[in-house]
């Protein structure tokens, strides 16, 4: 070969290599199931290695998948889930704000300066085209009959029309629809018909401006009983309905909700969907806006939406029994920061009475020691009583107040047990998953936690506790896969008999999606002779990821006697 072949088919080979964006800070992914998905490779200086966990959530996930030309980011994920790289770990402690165009324009440590591990290799899972049309699908909702499809070309001709609908703002006329009065009073349970349309030969609907856009759509299904309601469109499309009376298609409407409230880590959403429930008086409504607030309550606190909760709101949340919350001094704190941001205005005896809502019982009796503010007081004497008095000297009070004695879902140790994602994934992928250097071959743990939140049993041994998750099928013999156990390893043989009975446990099973919100609570029930939690295939709130964290809590309650629900309770 000649000196000039060799120097252009280098030139050639250069060329490719150039083309084929092998250059410093190319990113791929490796080891995954699909093309939108496994461990994150970065090239540098001629050969690729890998990028450290440390750090590692969604701003960088965002980052790599817009490079690798995906819609958006689904998960970050960690732990060496893709399985380890080899070579350089190249990137550590990356800091990206989610807006960068390429992971080298995030701050990092340095090429190759790290203390971490492969087993620290992150990964991340990106939003293909069909989890986009996911996110904005349209929900189509069908009533129909055999002569919808002619009514709506009756409606779309525009001919013939007989009454006029017209759209208002402020006083202030927007647009009008030709409609049909025949059609219009074809819904004898609608409530807009309480008023008659005999003499009438238009009617004024008076609409805010983001729902403008959906009157035209909404007036076309009282032709055919055929819409398409989307995210972006349920809340309108739900208001109108309630107005109009139109339950089958408030109902449908409702459906969505669900799938609007995860999508907002502002909680701007879920508290003005609370907030409108409560207008409206739809309580089915306020059951599922409440629920998602109670579960990701912890969340809810830290961000700026709390403080501007509306006092109805707060309210009805310290009611529940069901706030997922690291600890009772969490809600009190919480409640707190709140009034803080309300000292300007006059206090309310409604806000007063926010503080009756603390469950000071199960606040520890070395931190409501700390508690200085004399407003805790009554609180303080109730929580020092229950810390020290034994069931019988406590029985009548509790009959009586039976509500402050009821745990919320607290999460802080002793009181829960987790198996994090990348622990489930790991075990999933590989049959094992490795904690603390050791090695295990299902997803198995024990623990221990006092017998209850009292002081008083400190006095005694702690309960020990074996958990289980199932996740596989084939572990899953006699009922569906996942599922959790959560029993105790011993009786409390040591306890008085007065409390061999008196103290239940009513343990949940925690679900979060990808570390960013609570999605469901599960109940411990036996089943064959197994205090076992059955997760059903459609959860409370739907979670996109199949990152997992599963948090087992231990729950113990007094019994009195009385019969009461949960829901009774909140």
């Amino acid at each position: 070969m000649s000196r000039e072949c060799f120097f252009i088919i280098s030139c050639v080979l250069l060329l490719v290599n150039i083309t084929l964006g092998l250059q410093n800070g190319h990113l791929r992914l490796v080891g995954g199931q699909s093309s939108n998905e496994g461990r994150v490779e970065v090239y540098y200086n001629g050969h690729w290695g890998t990028v450290c966990d440390d750090g590692w959530d969604m701003a960088e996930a965002k980052v790599v998948c817009r490079y690798l030309n995906f819609a958006d980011a689904k998960a970050a994920v960690a732990g060496g889930v893709y399985g380890q790289g080899s070579g350089n770990i190249w990137m550590d402690d990356l800091a990206c704000t989610g807006t960068e165009n390429e992971l080298i324009n995030c701050g990092f440590r340095g090429w190759g300066v790290s203390d971490c591990k492969h087993e620290e290799d992150a990964g991340v899972i990106c939003m293909q085209e069909a989890d986009v049309q996911n996110v904005s699908r349209t929900f189509e909702v069908d009533h129909s009959t055999e002569v919808s499809e002619l009514l709506g070309a009756l409606f779309d001709s525009g001919r013939d029309c007989d009454f006029n609908i017209t759209v208002e703002e402020n006083n202030s006329t927007l647009e009008t629809i030709c409609v049909h009065k025949l059609i219009l009073t074809l819904d004898p349970k609608a409530s807009f018909l309480d008023v008659s349309l005999t003499n009438l030969s238009s009617l004024i609907v008076d609409v805010s401006s983001n729902c403008h856009q959906y009157v035209n759509i909404f007036v076309r299904y009282l032709y055919t009983r055929e819409i398409g309601i989307t995210t972006s469109s349920a809340q309108c499309i739900h208001k109108m309905a309630s107005d109009w009376g139109l339950k089958q298609l408030q109902e449908e409407a409702r459906k969505l909700f669900i799938y609007l409230l995860p999508q907002d880590s502002t909680f701007q959403t879920q508290i003005s969907l609370y907030e409108y429930s409560v207008h409206t008086g739809d309580k089915e409504m306020q059951k599922i806006c409440l629920r998602y607030l109670a579960w990701n309550f912890e969340a809810l606190v830290r961000s700026s939406t709390w403080t501007s909760a509306p006092l109805g709101t707060i309210k009805a949340l310290l009611s529940r029994s069901d706030l997922v919350v690291p600890s009772e001094s969490y809600v009190l704190k919480g409640l707190e920061s709140w009034e803080a941001a309300h000292v300007s205005t006059p206090i309310s005896e409604d806000q007063f009475d926010l503080l009756k809502l603390i469950r000071f019982p199960m606040i520890s009796a070395e931190e409501l020691y700390g508690l200085q503010n004399p407003r805790y007081q009554a609180g303080k004497l109730l929580g020092f009583q229950f810390s020290a008095l034994r069931m019988s000297q406590l029985f009548g009070e509790l009959v009586r107040q039976w509500k402050p004695y009821t745990p919320r879902i607290y999460t802080d140790k002793p009181w829960s047990f987790a198996f994090d994602d990348h622990e489930v994934q790991n075990y999933r992928m590989r049959g094992y998953f490795t904690r603390k250097n050791n090695r295990y071959e299902s997803l198995r743990a024990s623990f221990s936690t006092p017998v209850h939140t009292s002081a008083y049993f400190t006095l005694f041994r702690d309960m020990s506790w074996s958990t289980q998750l199932y996740i596989k099928s084939n572990e899953c013999n006699g009922f569906k896969c996942p599922a959790a156990t959560l029993s105790p390893e011993r009786n409390n043989g040591d306890l008085p008999a007065e409390f061999q009975k008196s103290i239940v446990y009513e343990n949940k099973v925690v679900l979060n999606c990808a570390g960013k919100y609570v999605f469901h609570v599960q109940d411990f029930k036996s089943v064959n002779n197994k205090d076992m939690a059955l997760i059903p295939t459609t959860t409370v709130y739907p979670c996109d990821s199949n990152q997992h964290i599963y948090q087992m809590v231990v729950r113990p309650k007094y019994t009195t006697g009385l019969k009461f629900t949960e829901e009774e309770e909140e």
